[in-house]
């Protein structure tokens, strides 16, 4: 009738949910815009399109993450303001610092959820069935201080700290996932495949090995997290904070975490690097950093240097030759293997770490997809639709399923043979598109 409300009963499951608590640490997160009763008008970001021209009004330098929480809950936590704390939900984990604020309620820590960091610990799939509204007030989370490698990841990109973390996860990987077939049916989610690292595990661990597991997860998160901050704010061309102060010694210039994590992750030896590319992808889309994948990618492979016609170097780097090629799903795969087969043969023609003459290279590219002509056009600085015999061909008949990379000025070539696993008729590609 016109005038009166209907009462829906939520779902059973989310009933449940609700008056299963299990673990006395485990409390409600509440999120929303700004922070409250601090600077609440004073915004580093806006939340969607409809507001977008509104101005930015907090300050630039200070990308502190804060959850909000009131004093006293804090202090029966043992918690101070500025402590660096884990914040683990049952789809992710995110690293905040605390501030101390009396306008939350006492057991209600909250979020601001326009940074975007939030998204990571709330199941946008989990939407109210009636609206299709995210479930973004009432989130079970537990706030813990840092572990020792936690912290020793969110303070800087710490060599040994790191190389232990990825062998024990890469250890554990290959203990649930012992064959190729296993591995294979996680990857595209068939049913019954085990799930590597279920969430409600990493958030309540029952045993010594998986409080264990859970403290490693966490570890490589904060990694995740600090090139994540530093990808976000070049890519939005602003100074980057964090001003994390004294309490947390975290550096305030822009780009240096990453740039230490890239020095770092192209120092891996064969061992490191394998065990570390084991867990990468996995542990992206487990936490929801899957924007990462060709950052990290691209810093781990390093770039090379190019020289132009007007003598100037430039620095080719997997991700803008990702972004220069026309691909779709699958084919991102492969055009991280061309750029890969590409600097492998150009460091073979001209020596490691020499400026690469790209007047004087030429590619035939064997390879039967299109972006197998755009990456190599983007090494030589031309056009994919800029072929001739002279500089470039994408010819599968002559290529024969490889990247020749050839130095015009020596008559010198190299042959790169490229096993992409997209075939003109895969099965698997026809079903994705």
């Amino acid at each position: 009738d016109l005038g009166k409300a209907r009462l829906v009963r939520p779902p059973e499951r989310f009933l449940a949910r609700l008056v299963t608590r299990g673990d006395e640490k485990l409390r409600s997160l509440i999120t929303g815009r700004g922070r409250p009763g601090l600077n609440y008008k004073r915004y580093v970001a806006r939340y969607n399109s409809g507001i977008k021209t509104l101005p930015i009004t907090a300050p630039e330098t200070d990308r502190r993450y804060w959850l909000e929480m009131h004093p006293a809950y804090a202090a029966q936590r043992g918690l101070h303001q500025g402590d660096p704390v884990r914040i683990t939900s049952h789809h992710g984990t995110v690293i905040a610092n605390v501030s101390l604020n009396d306008h939350v309620p006492h057991e209600f820590p909250f979020l601001d959820f326009v940074p975007g960091e939030a998204n990571r610990l709330t199941d946008y799939l989990d939407a109210d069935r009636f609206t299709n509204q995210s479930l973004i007030k009432r989130t079970p989370i537990r706030v813990e201080l840092l572990t020792p490698q936690e912290r020793a990841l969110w303070m800087a990109p710490d060599r040994e700290t790191l190389c232990q973390v990825v062998a024990l996860l890469a250890e554990h990987y290959r203990g649930v996932y012992p064959t190729a077939e296993e591995e294979t049916r996680f990857a595209r989610g068939e049913e019954g495949a085990p799930d590597w690292l279920p969430l409600t595990r990493l958030q309540q661990p029952q045993t010594v090995s998986e409080q264990q597991l859970a403290i490693n997860v966490g570890a490589f998160a904060a990694f995740l997290q600090r090139i994540a901050d530093d990808t976000i704010m070049n890519n939005a061309k602003t100074v980057h904070g964090p001003v994390y102060g004294a309490e947390t010694g975290q550096n305030n210039v822009h780009g240096t975490y990453r740039q230490a994590a890239a020095q770092l992750m192209q120092g891996f030896t064969a061992q490191e690097r394998d065990q570390f590319l084991t867990i990468l992808l996995p542990l992206l889309k487990k936490l929801d950093y899957d924007a990462l994948m060709l950052p990290i990618l691209s810093d781990l492979i390093g770039p090379i240097p190019l020289r132009c016609a007007d003598g100037t170097v430039t620095q080719a780097n997997l991700h803008d030759a990702h972004q220069s090629a026309v691909i779709e799903l699958k084919e991102e795969v492969v055009a991280v293997q061309l750029f890969m087969a590409m600097k492998h043969g150009l460091e073979l023609l001209y020596g490691k770490g020499v400026p690469v003459p790209q007047e004087e290279i030429a590619v035939i590219s064997g390879i039967r997809i299109p972006c197998a002509a755009d990456i190599p056009a983007y090494y030589m600085g031309i056009s994919p639709a800029h072929m001739e015999a002279t500089r470039l061909i994408h010819c599968a008949q002559l290529g024969a399923y490889a990247i020749t990379v050839v130095d015009r000025k020596s008559n010198r070539a190299v042959k790169i043979e490229t096993t992409t696993g997209i075939l003109p008729r895969d099965r698997e590609l026809l079903r994705l598109r």
